[in-house]
């Protein structure tokens, strides 16, 4: 209840692996960032706020992000959470949050940190940014901010660093690709209600079968897979 109240409920019914790091790589060479766009066969699969929301079932409340602040209005969760001027270790917020009982305010922060640095805006290494306590410190305040459009936006600067200064690890919500890219394809093999968000649609069983059948045709660059228009 505690991560439906935050917006997260989409995460709650994530059950899609590992990222296919191939694949991943494969879709991000055909990302063209001057129009916001991913060409697949020539289709155009429009890359956007909007489409991050429909995909990873995340709102924008109005609230913008906050990354910047006084320390001491954050004080006791620096200590809580033992970041240091790198930021915060993702071990160290595994652990805590393992071992929190109750779905309070604390659980909240928290929760929401991990699924940051895990999930929708990864940026790689094992720290996460203390700054985002600022826009976590109110609990209350953490469904309505516009956390769809931040973790586009750091999907975006991931993928335009990588291809820009030819780095190793692609930041960003590659999970968020992976899944637009399976929704997009022209398959009648699974079934998929407007209602559900596709976190909820592509579970491991159907990843499998897909692939199997994306293989069957050709590989991800057939010309016999087809896709949907944005």
């Amino acid at each position: 209840a505690a991560v439906c109240e935050m917006g997260l409920g989409s995460l709650l019914n994530l059950n899609s692996g590992r990222l296919k790091r191939k694949l991943c790589r494969w879709l991000v060479e055909r990302i063209d960032i001057a129009r916001c766009v991913l060409v697949l066969n020539g289709i155009d699969v429009e890359l956007s706020a909007n489409s991050f929301r429909q995909i990873m079932g995340l709102k924008d409340r109005g609230m913008p992000i906050v990354l910047e602040g006084e320390n001491t209005k954050v004080e006791s969760d620096l200590k809580l959470l033992r970041a240091s001027s790198r930021g915060i270790n993702i071990k160290d917020l595994e652990e805590i949050l393992s071992n929190l009982t109750a779905a309070d305010d604390r659980f909240k922060v928290i929760f929401m940190l991990f699924a940051l640095c895990t999930v929708l805006c990864p940026l790689g290494g094992v720290h996460i940014s203390s700054g985002f306590l600022f826009s976590l410190k109110d609990a209350k305040s953490i469904q309505k901010r516009n956390w769809a459009t931040f973790c586009f936006h750091r999907f975006i600067q991931g993928i335009t660093r990588y291809k820009e200064e030819n780095l190793a690890y692609i930041g960003g919500c590659l999970l968020y690709l992976e899944m637009l890219y399976l929704n997009s394809i022209l398959y009648a093999k699974v079934r998929r209600d407007r209602s559900m968000c596709p976190l909820a649609v592509w579970i491991t069983d159907e990843i499998k079968r897909l692939m199997k059948w994306i293989e069957h045709k050709g590989g991800y660059g057939s010309t016999e897979v087809n896709y949907y228009k944005s």
